[in-house]
């Protein structure tokens, strides 16, 4: 399996040595709000999708159909054709949080996986014909990603799912890793506050959650974008979401007069070379997103 992928992010590529990054790597991508982290991951998804990929994007900060309704008006992406073609997957884990716990369960992935239920069951709008599934708790995710668990969930829909893993031809996406470390955190408090856990066993629960996402993700040689609070381009909401990445790019803006200029810098990316400096970019209904060149 070669080293990188193109990620196809118009004049993103370019920044690196390889015109590439590297592949079952896993990116973050964080900024302060408004900065294009969600439309950045999205596109992600999109423009692999569009050369063949499979691509699974985790919502756990907005309800998946509003986000759905709002990326309808890019031209560039054919959201309908990539569900109709069984490449695209969406997972919602914000839907189930306003349900009553006896229909959260029905959510719950561990019927689908127990023979309970089927995989259609977890369905959301059925009437749009969209691939999009509920998810009752937070560490589903985890299980979802386990290699056994995933080709489980989506055979049905892609029988040779096990060609993509093995190829790399899967892309992945959460939005975001900042919401994910808060809502397995206030689990983990559930149960400390039954004296079943302590804020120390807290603490190393949630790193153990974390490096498993990491792991389950390159072990299924899945290639994955990650968005981020941050509060600067000096530090994420809580730290420690750079933990699991191998690349990091800062989204971010500056204001010139009354326009807000938009620009990435990339931090780190292991096995890369690569420019430090700040490229201007811009979302387009269009083309998605378009990194320009280095900022002097």
């Amino acid at each position: 399996m070669e080293d990188g992928i193109k990620t196809y992010i118009k004049g993103f590529d370019d920044i690196f040595d390889t015109k590439t990054i590297p592949k079952a790597t896993t990116v973050l991508v964080y900024g302060p709000m408004g900065s294009g982290k969600t439309t950045f991951a999205f596109d992600f998804i999109m423009k692999g999708i569009e050369r063949g990929d499979i691509g699974i994007f985790v919502t756990i900060d907005e309800v998946s159909y509003n986000m759905l309704s709002d990326f309808q008006r890019f031209e560039c992406w054919d959201i309908n054709l990539a569900f109709k073609n069984k490449k695209l997957f969406i997972f919602d884990l914000v839907y189930t949080r306003t349900l009553r716990p006896e229909d959260k369960e029905k959510y719950e992935l561990s019927r689908v996986l127990s023979g309970e239920t089927n995989i259609d069951s977890l369905l959301l709008f059925r009437d749009k014909n969209w691939l999009v599934f509920g998810l009752a708790r937070p560490l589903n995710l985890i299980e979802l990603l386990d290699r056994e668990n995933l080709v489980k969930i989506l055979s049905p829909y892609v029988p040779n799912i096990e060609e993509y893993i093995e190829s790399g031809k899967i892309r992945f996406a959460l939005d975001s890793l900042t919401s994910f470390i808060t809502a397995v955190t206030k689990e983990f408090l559930i149960r400390a506050k039954t004296g079943s856990l302590t804020n120390f066993e807290i603490e190393d629960a949630l790193r153990v959650q974390m490096l498993a996402l990491k792991s389950r993700l390159e072990s299924n040689n899945i290639t994955s974008f990650m968005t981020a609070e941050a509060l600067s381009i000096d530090r994420t909401r809580y730290g420690i979401e750079e933990f699991i990445a191998r690349g990091v790019v800062y989204l971010g803006y500056e204001w010139v007069g009354s326009r807000r200029h938009r620009y990435l810098v990339v931090v780190k990316m292991r096995g890369r070379n690569h420019s430090l400096g700040k490229f201007g970019f811009e979302i387009s209904s269009k083309h998605g997103i378009i990194v320009y060149g280095e900022i002097p």
